[in-house]
């Protein structure tokens, strides 16, 4: 946890093996995932960085365990 965000590991999560980041999200506080897939954390859509880079992906593109934090 730092002063402007948190950090969860995700590397050692059971949910992270076989599925996308959307089944990662759908278990992390604060966040919420319809069911078609829209992501919302405090009623705002969040960018998705992928190697401290923003990326165009979307969350079920993303293989959950390729994920570290």
């Amino acid at each position: 946890m730092d002063i402007d965000k948190k950090v969860f590991n995700v590397d050692k999560n059971i949910v992270a093996t076989g599925g996308t980041a959307i089944d990662v999200l759908r278990n992390m506080p604060s966040v919420q995932v319809d069911i078609d897939g829209n992501v919302k954390l405090r009623n705002a859509a969040p960018t998705i960085f992928v190697d401290g880079k923003p990326t165009t992906l979307s969350p079920d593109q993303i293989p959950a365990d390729v994920i570290e934090k």
